[in-house]
């Protein structure tokens, strides 16, 4: 799905919030708009004449007028902050829900850095542009308007000066448009790739140690930042000179007020306080014009987030059927042209060299790789089965599994009892006290133990499937022994594929798949 049919489709549940946002500034902008009005007319009664009544009078109005201002400015940041979060935070569940489901091999292509980008600046920007920009164009446009009413009543000479003055600005404008675009998407891919090769080196601090490749590494790195600074500076002239021109224009036409206003006060043919209005209208004016063609920057912004996203949804997911399976009676799988079956509880090895393909298969029983009639499930081909509710139904545990950042306490989430009884029932009253161990970071744990933790984690579940790839690659003498043991008692209500280098573990095996 193109990522503006989900903002469309968001933007759908906030209406009665847009309505809102749309009403409250419609009000602050008739508020707004009263302060210049009253105070022009305030000036020409001070040169008229005006008691001090009259004064505090007007003091008092615009006190208020300031208050009612300032609680819809407030009202108005509460609602777009909560409305706008919650937009960002849909987009941004839906792009990681999308690529969660593309083939792992498409993934594993991506750097995280440019995965980090996507998911989180780019759908920002796409769920921020609609309440920070197009709703707020919307409300510009009708203040713009409405000060083009209270103007053209003054003096329809100003309204055409004003008129120029946007002309002119437009032109400015497509002058610079194409290399805004241009610029500012080239800048964005260049800083991905800089900020791939700062996380490369975080990545691979071990191997560039081992193998002393300082020199490589930093030769690439400045070439990377040599690319990314380049773009910046280029993406950085297009826009300084866009904004100088900016500014010169809406110098040259401010003076161009004054000169006008000046010369009709001295002739007698405006107020004091009409010139007030009008100068003070004229720079809201201008202000809004500006909102309007940096708006014009912010889209070309928003519609390179647009892109890259959509590059991302263009990946095809992977393929996945209709059917549920309920209870999984029996697994095939073929290998050498014929079908192995796993349909009786026990244990069954994987065994083979490495690169031999072992991984794969795993990968390809729970449909993490495309396999057309090399796998079946209760005597149904996988293509044609729901892959995500079937992994549901099976117990992993990934070679070298990588862990959160929690406590053991909080990555088996049970408490100690129960982790405890369940431990009981596997015959691991001999583990390593786990009393000790319990509030420990996990990642502050030696590997073998780190290895046993989630060996734990992953027999907690309930299901009769149970896979494990290389379970006990870093586990000491007496983890194997406790993996062996729990095994032994696992294997009486569970259908296990075990894949291990350990020629212990061959001699539980029940049945041994060669790859």
């Amino acid at each position: 799905m193109d990522i503006l049919k989900v903002l469309k489709n968001e933007l759908k549940n906030k209406k009665m919030a847009i309505v809102l946002l749309v009403l409250i500034q419609l009000v602050s902008v008739c508020v707004n708009s009263l302060i210049p009005i009253l105070s022009g007319n305030f000036l020409n009664l001070l040169i008229t004449g005006i008691n001090k009544d009259g004064i505090i009078k007007y003091s008092g109005l615009i006190i208020i007028i300031g208050i009612l201002g300032t609680v819809l400015a407030y009202l108005y940041e509460l609602a777009s902050v909560k409305a706008k979060n919650n937009v960002s935070f849909k987009i941004n569940k839906y792009v990681i829900d999308y690529i969660q489901k593309i083939p792992i091999r498409r993934f594993e292509e991506y750097n995280p850095v440019y995965l980090n980008q996507r998911v989180n600046s780019d759908s920002a920007v796409v769920g921020g542009f609609f309440f920070d920009n197009i709703l707020m164009a919307i409300v510009n446009g009708l203040q713009l308007l409405l000060i083009f009413i209270i103007i053209a009543n003054m003096k329809m000479t100003v309204l055409y000066i004003i008129l120029s003055c946007i002309f002119v600005y437009s032109i400015v404008y497509r002058i610079v448009f194409k290399s805004l675009y241009v610029y500012g998407k080239r800048y964005k891919e260049e800083q991905n790739i800089f900020f791939n090769s700062m996380n490369e080196n975080y990545e691979l601090s071990r191997e560039i140690r081992a193998h002393s490749l300082y020199e490589n590494i930093s030769i690439k790195l400045v070439e990377s930042y040599r690319r990314f600074f380049d773009s910046l500076f280029k993406y950085t002239k297009v826009s300084a000179l866009f904004m100088s021109l900016d500014s010169l224009v809406s110098l040259i036409f401010q003076a161009i007020i004054f000169l006008y206003g000046g010369f009709q006060v001295i002739d007698g043919k405006l107020s004091i306080g009409e010139f007030s209005i009008m100068s003070i209208f004229f720079s809201s004016t201008i202000a809004i014009i500006k909102y309007f063609f940096q708006w014009g920057k912010e889209y070309q912004e928003y519609k390179v987030s647009v892109d890259r996203i959509n590059k991302l949804l263009l990946i095809e997911q992977d393929k996945n059927g209709t059917v549920i399976i309920d209870e999984i009676n029996k697994i095939q799988v073929k290998l050498s042209g014929k079908y192995i079956n796993i349909d009786r509880n026990g244990i069954y090895v994987v065994r083979g060299a490495n690169g031999s393909g072992k991984t794969t298969l795993i990968y390809r029983i729970i449909g993490l790789l495309y396999s057309e009639n090399i796998v079946k499930i209760n005597d149904k081909n996988i293509s044609d089965i729901d892959i995500y509710e079937l992994r549901r139904k099976v117990d992993i545990m990934l070679q070298n599994e990588r862990v959160p950042n929690i406590s053991v306490e909080g990555y088996l989430n049970l408490d100690f009892e129960s982790v405890e009884r369940i431990m009981n029932e596997f015959c691991f009253d001999e583990l390593i006290c786990l009393k000790d161990i319990w509030h420990k970071n996990i990642l502050e744990m030696s590997d073998g133990e780190r290895q046993f933790v989630v060996y734990i984690k992953t027999i907690m579940g309930k299901n009769e499937i149970l896979i494990l790839d290389e379970p006990s690659s870093d586990m000491s003498v007496e983890s194997i022994n406790l993996l062996m043991r729990s095994l032994n008692v696992l294997k009486h209500e569970k259908k296990i594929i075990l894949i291990t280098h350990n020629k212990r573990l061959y001699e539980m095996a029940d049945s041994i798949i060669d790859c």
